[in-house]
């Protein structure tokens, strides 16, 4: 990290720290692609951020969830209490 020439990644490809493909709403990327214009036919939810380049293999990028609240997140249903 103190490396010299080196640069910590933007805030938008570190990854989203308590954010799992679990707290991604199917309704909220159905309803998405529907007012996009997108067809996605038959995806699973964790491949839809990763073909948006928002997620890895494991985890989801920050650019993808959207704020460390999750009532603002965007595509995410809230956690129940």
């Amino acid at each position: 990290m103190f490396r010299q020439g080196t640069e910590p990644p933007p805030f938008e490809e570190r990854t989203s720290l308590g954010f799992t493909f679990d707290d991604i709403s199917k309704a909220k990327i159905s309803a998405f692609t529907k007012e996009a214009g997108i067809r996605v036919g038959r995806i699973a939810v964790p491949d839809f951020p990763r073909g948006l380049n928002v997620a890895d293999a494991a985890r989801v990028k920050n650019a993808g969830a959207s704020s460390s609240s999750p009532r603002m997140r965007i595509g995410t249903s809230p956690r129940p209490r």
